[in-house]
């Protein structure tokens, strides 16, 4: 260590050394920071200052635990100093210990309640111990005591979003924005609050200004291709997730996900090329065996389906969706058990899914189970009123009981949807039904 000047046996000496540390400091020489108050404190026990500044140098190394022993003599010379339970609390945090982290950042704050950085770092000792709702109430209180940062936001935003909501994430992100407003992740964030919400063009834009802040991104572009998807912007959809795949080849949730869009416009083979190669990469990826099960039922190989959508579901049986497919498959073959047993199942995962109960009344009338095939095209109606195939079919049922007007109804407003819809063969297929009722 270089010498240091001034009588080393007296106060002046420890002073020295405290001010050569600091020195080193400043010049990122932790080490020698560390070698310099180490010196000091030989000479005085009791230098809080040493305690303190070693302390830091410590925490700057990574060497947490030795910052903590030093932050802990030093409350015993200063019990009531806000600043050092803050940043033993700091130590603590760092070594993964959140929970004597959230007892020092207590204590720093019952001591001064006016800190935001101890409101802030309490916060994320919440998150990491998953108890979302302390942590949301810590980010408030950082922001109203002064700390309205772009990363107070974020990670408030941050928290809504994992909590659900999404219209409180998006208005932090956007606060965040105002800011800072080349934050990446707070455009990226903003973008998938939107695209949540629905709002598929805002959503679209911020994962565009995204991918210009870093072009490198392979998650800001494939979100993109979801949002597109989203609106049936195809080719967009498609060129995007051409791009992922280019930036991430090795991820097979682009090429699945490139999968669903060629699903959507009828390419089911190549559909199925795409999710055989994301099997490749990940031999059990529920998506990849559920996407291209679609493609096998528009191919019409149901049997294909019904094998591919039970792999899927061995690996993932909370996907409603999946369920569904597996039940179209089941109707088709005439397997009207199976397929109310995979449509009650997909009730179960999600209520609010109008074609679980559309295709569960489908094979309740080829049951005839005509009451309980009314009941379920009521409950699809209530969810989606623009769902003609639950008229269809609730019409059909009708007409089984005997209303005739309730079933002339019912397949009028099916043909007008269809009609709206540009679906010339089913509009043609209800005016033949209604007219042999």
């Amino acid at each position: 260590m270089t010498q240091v000047s001034g009588n080393s046996n007296g106060q002046e000496g420890i002073g020295a050394y405290c001010e050569y540390a600091q020195r080193c400091l400043a010049k990122h020489d932790f080490a020698g920071a560390v070698r310099a108050y180490t010196m000091a404190l030989q000479r005085d026990p009791a230098c809080l200052p040493a305690y303190i500044g070693r302390a830091r140098a410590q925490m700057k190394q990574g060497n947490y635990q030795e910052s903590i022993d030093d932050y802990t003599s030093a409350l015993k010379l200063s019990p009531q100093s806000a600043a050092l339970h803050q940043n033993r609390g700091d130590g603590y945090y760092a070594l993964g210990e959140h929970s004597r982290a959230i007892q020092d950042y207590t204590r720093s704050l019952r001591l001064d309640p006016q800190r935001p950085r101890a409101y802030f770092n309490r916060a994320r000792a919440y998150l990491a111990m998953g108890d979302q709702q302390s942590a949301l109430i810590d980010f408030t209180n950082t922001l109203q005591n002064g700390s309205e940062l772009a990363e107070v936001y974020l990670a408030r935003g941050d928290t809504y979003f994992a909590l659900g909501d999404y219209a409180s994430a998006r208005r932090d992100y956007t606060s965040a924005l105002a800011r800072e407003p080349n934050n990446f992740a707070a455009h990226l964030q903003r973008g998938r609050a939107s695209f949540t919400l629905h709002d598929y063009n805002a959503a679209i834009a911020d994962f565009a200004m995204a991918t210009e802040l870093d072009p490198e991104s392979a998650e800001a572009v494939h979100y993109r291709g979801l949002a597109n998807m989203a609106l049936e912007y195809h080719g967009a959809a498609i060129m995007d997730f051409n791009q992922a795949i280019e930036m991430a080849p090795f991820d097979p949730d682009n090429y699945c996900r490139r999968a669903a869009v060629y699903n959507n416009i009828g390419n089911f083979q190549q559909a199925i090329e795409d999710c055989v190669y994301a099997l490749k990469l990940q031999s059990d990826y529920a998506y990849a065996y559920a996407t291209r099960a679609v493609a096998y039922k528009g191919l019409g190989e149901f049997q294909q389906a019904i094998e591919d959508c039970t792999r899927a579901i061995q690996r993932d049986p909370t996907d409603a969706e999946t369920y569904v497919t597996r039940a179209i498959a089941y109707n088709v073959l005439g397997k009207y058990n199976q397929a109310v047993t995979d449509c009650t199942n997909a009730i179960r995962i999600d209520v609010r899914h109008p074609r679980a109960y559309v295709n569960r009344a489908i094979a309740r009338l080829e049951m005839r189970n005509h009451r309980g095939a009314i009941e379920d095209c009521t409950q699809a109606l209530q969810l989606n009123p623009e769902e003609a195939n639950a008229y269809y079919n609730r019409g059909i049922a009708r007409s089984a009981l005997g209303d005739r007007q309730g079933s002339r109804e019912d397949l009028s407003k099916a043909a007008a949807i269809y009609r709206a819809q540009g679906d010339q063969a089913k509009f043609d297929m209800v005016r033949q039904t209604a007219e042999r009722i």
